[in-house]
């Protein structure tokens, strides 16, 4: 209910340090999820697997702090679909409706109209820690279909099917390992993700940290979209015939380094 979330919200958010420290407490696997590196003073690992599908769609409640790049109210935005094995709060999967390209500050990045988690403990994690405004639903990845990978809701619900796709020891289409990692910004209190450069000044308002993506496998993989939704929300859009699929996907995010 809404006043037992509230408190556990109010409760996690007086520490960040004291939300991770609690969410881990006992549980090794976990512990091990939060790496510190002294190179690039990784504090947050997460690991699994992702699905992006762009979409060419309507932008639709756009945040004041930054600027859409669209034509007639139209942007290129899309779906991501995730499956955390390891992070700090356990296995969990997510969803992120990516609503259009923004720019702000000098830097050109992709904001994120919408960010689902399927448990309560990812929630209060991404609220307290970050000030990320999670939502905690009903998400399934179901693995079987004939159909590739779609995604659909109903009411609160999400569900994407052929998450086998996902296991790229046998997928079609161009598969490629691909060494290193690759830098980006994150301002989490907008959910947007940023190429890592700007040609202006900064502004003073949004934190600002660096994550470092890598991935096992990538695959760049062709379907026709059929009946899948382009987005967990009410905006209208257009999928597009196109995927990327990451397996052994990690995500590391670094500490607060400056504003945008």
């Amino acid at each position: 209910s809404g006043p037992r979330r509230r408190a556990a919200i109010s409760g996690a958010a007086s520490s960040g340090a004291a939300v991770l420290a609690g969410l881990a407490a006992g549980r090794s696997s976990r512990a091990r999820a939060r790496v510190r590196s002294q190179e690039d003073d990784v504090q947050w690992v997460f690991a699994g697997r992702a699905w992006f599908r762009p979409a060419i769609q309507q932008v639709k409640n756009q945040p004041k702090e930054v600027s859409f790049v669209s034509l007639l109210g139209w942007s290129l935005g899309g779906l991501v679909c995730l499956e955390y094995d390891d992070s700090p709060c356990g296995a969990y999967r997510e969803v992120v409706d990516m609503g259009s390209v923004v720019v702000r500050g000098g830097a050109i990045g992709q904001w994120g109209s919408r960010l689902c988690v399927s448990s309560q403990e990812a929630e209060d994690l991404c609220r307290a820690v970050w000030g990320v405004p999670a939502e905690c639903r009903s998400i399934t990845f179901d693995k079987g279909t004939s159909q590739g990978l779609r995604c659909s809701t109903s009411g609160d619900a999400v569900k994407v099917t052929g998450w086998e796709a996902l296991h790229l020891e046998d997928a079609s289409g161009l598969t490629v390992s691909i060494p290193g990692r690759l830098p980006i910004w994150w301002t989490p209190t907008i959910k947007s993700l940023w190429l890592p450069l700007r040609l202006g000044k900064s502004e003073d308002g949004l934190k600002l940290h660096r994550i470092f993506l890598s991935a096992e496998k990538l695959s760049l993989q062709w379907h026709w979209p059929g009946d899948d939704t382009p987005n967990t929300g009410d905006a209208e859009g257009v999928p597009l015939p196109l995927s990327i699929l990451a397996d052994g996907l990690k995500v590391e995010i670094c500490p607060e380094f400056g504003k945008l």
